[in-house]
């Protein structure tokens, strides 16, 4: 947490929550789990970090 007070909060947030990306991606690929209804919700914040951090 000490990295938000240096800098602006919006990108930390955008990176610590790709961890949700990164895990669902290991489940699809280490467990086998079904990532089809994943999908969607994964490239929107991929998309959502992307567009934030161009800004």
């Amino acid at each position: 947490m000490i990295a938000i007070g240096m800098t602006y909060a919006a990108y930390v947030i955008a990176i610590k929550r790709l961890s949700i990306v990164f895990s669902s991606l290991m489940g699809w690929y280490l467990f086998k789990e079904n990532i089809k209804e994943r999908l969607i919700p994964i490239l929107l914040m991929v998309t959502g970090m992307f567009l934030i951090t161009l800004s």
